[in-house]
């Protein structure tokens, strides 16, 4: 079953949004800029999608890396609720590309332990044997999740573990003295490891340079 259906441009996925100069400000000061690709379902709010985005790109800034939304294209009905390894390996197996970041947006994510709701999950191919920097992976989030969710699933896809830091978004365990998500951000050793798998990735191919998704919005 395929997974791709009719595409829309990412401007159009957008329009609902941030203001350009808000847009514009986000990404002006970056080093990196990386294109996502999204599949989601109709349903998906553009505004929902904007917030996301804005707040992966405040909290990477410190590590000058700004993520544009290149295109958004359609959920088959069958992924709308991912429930089981195999159903997360065969949403994104087909539609992966080298040089972006794949972005799901199921309806509900089911845990590994059959019962449990998930929000979001970096999730590799299990069929896929090559090394980490390599190997064919993607992010899920569901409609659903706080703007929270997708920066913390691009840090797993930047190599960072959960961490143990109360001020870190990568922490994500409960607590009443935790700053609120708002003001979470990546640790200097955090910064330092998103660094060095940044360039690794784009030595080998695994991300690309998109300027030029930038400069279109």
């Amino acid at each position: 079953m395929a997974v791709l259906a009719a595409a829309q441009s990412a401007s159009a996925a957008s329009s609902g949004s941030a203001t350009k100069p808000e847009k514009n400000a986000q990404s002006s000061n970056a080093t990196h800029h990386f294109a996502i690709r999204l599949l989601a379902t109709e349903a998906t709010r553009d505004a929902w999608i904007a917030r996301q985005i804005a707040y992966a790109n405040d909290r990477y800034a410190d590590v000058g890396i700004a993520f544009h939304l290149q295109a958004k294209e359609r959920l088959e009905p069958a992924f709308r609720v991912l429930d089981g390894a195999q159903a997360r390996d065969r949403v994104g197996r087909q539609a992966v590309r080298r040089g972006e970041i794949l972005w799901v947006v199921p309806e509900r994510l089911v845990d590994l332990d059959g019962a449990t709701r998930r929000r979001g999950v970096h999730w590799r191919d299990r069929a896929d044997a090559r090394g980490e920097d390599q190997r064919r992976r993607w992010i899920i989030v569901t409609a659903d999740a706080d703007p929270f969710v997708l920066a913390h699933e691009l840090g797993h896809f930047f190599g960072l573990p959960h961490s143990k830091e109360a001020a870190s978004f990568m922490n994500k365990t409960p607590g009443p003295h935790r700053p609120p998500p708002a003001s979470r951000r990546l640790t200097a050793r955090e910064r330092r490891r998103v660094l060095a798998r940044t360039r690794a990735m784009l030595r080998n191919g695994r991300l690309e340079e998109r300027p030029e998704a930038a400069a279109s919005r």
